[in-house]
């Protein structure tokens, strides 16, 4: 099979395969789904002349279609499990061991990278890395050349697709058997054990909302990336559990797997099942079923719901995970992050305070406001008439550069003041112990708060962002 014929075929593949990619996250792609796909596509091995090429253009390319003999230098080079599970049930014949597993722990790496970039690690597991090694010489070209080089590719491209940097690592899967255990069923174990990976990775969502968090995690962690080993995968302990979660929660319970954070001399879990370490407790955080009274109903999102957690409403699951780890940033044992800017204004009707109000009331996805990179996450707590409202914008490496982050905290106390903060994890910069409003940021020494004093700026404007800078308050 040529290159052009080759890619060509990968890509309407590909197509066929995401239309279905819907009904895949909620069960394995059935013979059903595949001979469905089939009929709504024509062939790809005829697309030779120019105007059947045009004609298939919008036409989808099912698994079906691939001619017998390409199959497997088509499944060496697919870029998703869904794409290879789609190959497998339309052709039986690459439903073997010695050819799966080479495939799987290549495909690994390639769907752990596209989903995440380098914010997460994932090593290949030990167990299929032994078993590859060791199978017979008569079937080691295949397994090498096909199953396993797959599968780690597969992997390792699903974590830059979720635009996750290089905040998170793959690990290799490592799960001790008995050494009496046959080969053909460690194979079978390690082939379970890359595929469930796969499975978990591509049918659990979307992964790029957890983003911020993880640039956080990198900073709290010592500038060291997220590393996904057994425990993360282990989370849940059936299929049903899984899909049965919601999509953030099961997500973060993933991500946050076995992570600790070191508090005064001790190494506390971050995560304690579903219950979130906050200060020296742990408590869970309840989703809401319905729309909260203080977010609009507009913000209401199935896969993350607002949620209540220590007595206050986030807007979002994601939201509490996102102001716990400020906190750990801010009063970890090794602090990233420090006050460098405040201020409180005490007139309601003075021009700061109105854009404070204007910030808060503008929807965390408008781009246009707060720019491409920015993530926002609100909290609200009904203490006063108007309830009290904190926003955090973060602001991380897409925005200010490789390795920096910024934070802006916005509050409205409820009654007459409202409050700007802006921190960084700068380590030669001064605390300022004054002020509500918080900037945060990992900017330069060399040249300080250059790439903060931008980005600050372009949130608040020329105004507020002026005032907050020179450190002005309102009285």
């Amino acid at each position: 099979m040529s290159s052009s014929a080759l890619y060509l075929c990968l890509t309407r593949l590909e197509e066929s395969v995401l239309k279905m990619s819907t009904a895949a996250r909620d069960g394995p792609l059935t013979s059903s789904k595949a001979s469905s796909a089939a009929s709504a596509a024509s062939g790809a091995s005829n697309a030779s002349c120019a105007n059947q090429q045009q004609q298939q253009h919008d036409r989808l390319l099912s698994a079906a279609d691939v001619p017998e003999e390409a199959v497997p230098t088509v499944a060496e080079h697919v870029r998703s499990y869904s794409q290879l599970e789609a190959l497998i049930d339309a052709h039986p014949t690459l439903r073997t061991s010695a050819l799966l597993l080479p495939i799987l722990i290549r495909l690994l790496p390639v769907v752990v990278e596209s989903s995440f970039g380098a914010l997460v690690e994932m090593p290949i597991p030990q167990l299929a890395l032994d078993v590859a090694a060791a199978v017979a010489p008569s079937h080691r070209n295949a397994l090498s050349r096909f199953l396993l080089p797959l599968l780690l590719r597969v992997l390792g491209v699903l974590l830059p697709i979720a635009g996750l940097g290089s905040f998170l690592m793959r690990v290799i899967p490592r799960l001790p058997l008995p050494a009496a255990l046959s080969h053909g069923c460690r194979m079978a174990v390690a082939i379970e054990q890359l595929s469930r990976r796969l499975r978990m990775l591509e049918r659990g969502g979307d992964w790029a909302r957890w983003r911020p968090h993880l640039e956080m995690l990198y900073h709290i962690r010592g500038k060291r990336p997220v590393v996904l080993g057994d425990e993360h995968f282990d989370a849940f302990g059936s299929r049903e559990a899984f899909i049965g979660e919601t999509e953030a929660v099961r997500q973060w319970r993933i991500l946050s797997g076995a992570i600790t954070v070191h508090h005064r001399g001790q190494q506390r879990q971050l995560m304690y099942g579903n219950n979130g370490l906050h200060g020296w407790s742990y408590g869970p955080p309840a989703l809401l079923a319905a729309p909260s009274r203080l977010f609009p109903q507009d913000t209401l999102d199935a896969a993350d719901p607002p949620t209540f957690f220590e007595g206050n409403v986030y807007a979002n699951y994601t939201s509490v995970v996102a102001f716990v780890l400020i906190d750990w940033l801010r009063y970890g044992e090794h602090s990233r992050i420090t006050l460098i800017r405040s201020l409180s204004s005490y007139c309601r009707d003075s021009p700061a305070s109105r854009r404070v109000c204007e910030l808060l009331a503008a929807p965390p996805s408008d781009a246009a406001q707060w720019g491409a990179g920015a993530a926002v996450f609100d909290r609200k707590w009904q203490v006063w008439v108007r309830p009290w409202h904190e926003r955090l914008v973060v602001l991380g490496s897409e925005v200010m550069g490789e390795g920096l982050m910024a934070l802006v905290r916005l509050t409205d106390s409820g009654l007459h003041s409202v409050h700007v903060d802006i921190f960084t994890n700068e380590p030669t910069v001064a605390h300022d112990q004054g002020g509500y409003v918080s900037i945060w940021s990992t900017d330069s020494p060399r040249i300080p708060y250059t790439s903060t004093h931008s980005a600050v700026m372009s949130v608040l404007g020329d105004h507020l962002g002026g005032m907050v800078w020179r450190k002005e308050q309102q009285r």
